[in-house]
């Protein structure tokens, strides 16, 4: 039981991180730096 609790945890701050890395390629999209976006992008699918 615990360890599912502790499951819950990280499986919260992925989301978050997942959610925030969004967020960050999607600002610099909206700036045109497509190069940064392009790197933001390929560090999400790596990490998922």
């Amino acid at each position: 039981m615990q360890r599912l609790e502790v499951y819950k945890n990280y499986q919260h701050l992925y989301d978050l991180r997942i959610a925030i890395l969004l967020n960050l390629s999607t600002l610099y999209l909206y700036n045109q730096d497509k190069n940064m976006c392009k790197q933001i992008c390929y560090t999400l699918l790596e990490d998922a």
